[in-house]
């Protein structure tokens, strides 16, 4: 990442999404390429402004067939102002499915909640292959392509828990909506697949803003997201 000031995470995870502990921002570092239009934000643009009710039941469904490995999952390290372009050229080449996932986070603006879209992981490009990919070298070809997150053992696959939760950022189609919260007595716990079972750790509330700051492990570094919540009391 290369040395310099390191911000505070509670600084930018309301306006950046998630921030890694010790992660200094790459307009903060320097200007990295040029500025290039990203993709849309939900998909693609014929798929913009549809209904994605059977699209997004067919991909539900289709999770659990990936998982008996017939899925190879990658993640790559890339310019944080290229992912949409990179995510959008591997798509064009038939490499399989690829996005830098986004999280809708949610501020008040002048006494009003207002929900806005940011990187969930600043930087992170996943590709979703049904084939074993073996050659890379027309990926680090593209401006702002950086490296695997994957290690070599592996084969650069994505394996445990990392994989786990990239397959339910594709089950989201790599957009992170508002959340329900369950309080029951003391106790509070998201209902989402993506935070369940260990994944994420609730640190602070905030009810005015309907938003919870969760902290979760991605690529051996501790991350920190607030999540648009809707509370729901047992």
């Amino acid at each position: 990442m290369g040395k310099g000031k390191v911000y505070p995470i509670e600084r930018y995870a309301g306006k950046l999404g998630a921030i890694p502990e010790g992660f200094i921002p790459a307009g903060r570092r320097r200007q990295a390429g040029k500025a290039c239009g990203g993709v849309p934000e939900f998909g693609t643009a014929e798929q913009k402004g549809k209904p994605r009710d059977a699209d997004w039941q067919s991909r539900r469904r289709s999770l659990h067939f990936y998982e008996g490995n017939s899925m190879h999952v990658y993640c790559l390290f890339c310019q944080t102002q290229r992912t949409g372009r990179i995510a959008e050229l591997l798509e064009s080449w038939k490499m399989g499915r690829a996005f830098s996932p986004r999280i809708i986070c949610r501020h008040r603006v002048q006494g009003q909640l207002v929900d806005k879209t940011y990187d969930l992981l600043p930087g992170y490009v996943f590709l979703f292959a049904n084939e074993l990919m073996t050659d890379f070298s027309a990926v680090w070809e593209i401006d702002g392509a950086g490296y695997h997150v994957g290690r070599r053992e592996d084969q650069y696959e994505l394996v445990g828990d990392d994989r786990m939760f990239a397959l339910e950022l594709y089950e989201t189609d790599g957009i992170i909506r508002p959340m329900t919260m369950v309080r029951e007595g003391e106790k509070v716990k998201l209902q989402n697949s993506l935070f369940e079972n260990g994944h994420g750790k609730i640190t602070e509330i905030e009810y005015k803003k309907q938003r919870a700051r969760v902290e979760f492990s991605f690529a051996d570094k501790r991350w920190a997201v607030w999540v648009a919540v809707n509370e729901q009391r047992l």
